[in-house]
């Protein structure tokens, strides 16, 4: 299991595939994030809408810094 492990995360990616899995390793810890606060509190604190926000802000983050990989590349 270890060996299968290591292996995935020492695969070669394109950059947009690296990317996706971490937005999607984000939005999934906090979506469990919010599912055991409520379970254990009754409480909920993240809502949905800040849940996408924070998602989506990692997004613009990720292809800005994409965008600023590039243009120093051809420089």
């Amino acid at each position: 299991m270890k060996n299968k492990i290591h292996e995935f995360l020492n695969k070669k990616r394109k950059w947009y595939q690296d990317a996706g899995i971490s937005i999607a390793s984000l939005f999934v810890v906090l979506v469990i994030y919010r599912l055991i606060g409520f379970v254990f509190t009754k409480t909920i604190y993240l809502s949905w809408g800040t849940i996408l926000g924070v998602t989506f802000l990692y997004v613009i983050v990720l292809v800005v810094w994409r965008i600023w990989q590039l243009k120093k590349a051809h420089q």
